[in-house]
Order: C-alpha cells, then sequence, then structure tokens
C-alpha cells in the first residue's frame, strides 16, 4: 500500500471516530435536556396536583365553616 493511502484511510479513520464521538455527544445531551424537561413537567403536575387538594380542602374547610 502506497504511503498516501495510509495517510488517506487513517485520516478517514479519524474523521469517522470524531463523527462518532459528536454524534454520541449530542445524543447524551439530547437525553439529558429530554430527562430535563420530563423532570420539569412532572414538578409542575404535580405542583398543579398539590394546588387542586388545597383548593378542594378550602371549599370543604368552608361548607364545615357554614354549618
Amino acid at each position: 500500500m502506497h504511503p498516501t493511502e495510509l495517510i488517506f484511510y487513517g485520516a478517514l479513520a479519524v474523521l469517522a471516530v470524531v463523527a462518532v464521538a459528536i454524534f454520541n455527544h449530542r445524543q447524551r445531551k439530547a437525553r439529558e435536556r429530554a430527562a430535563q424537561e420530563a423532570d420539569r413537567l412532572a414538578v409542575e403536575e404535580w405542583e398543579r396536583q398539590q394546588e387542586e387538594r388545597r383548593q378542594r380542602i378550602q371549599r370543604l374547610v368552608a361548607q364545615f365553616d357554614d354549618i
């Protein structure tokens, strides 16, 4: 094999490794963002449920205050 071919294929291999590393990094970041978004939505849902419970309790207390 000619030295130029070795350099070419070596450079091609390095580019492939770099491309895979960039792809994996972007995938990991995307998964992290998705997990953060899921956590945020879960917290919002929990807060909404807590607010509904608080309002329900206030209505029940108001009903008993009327008695």
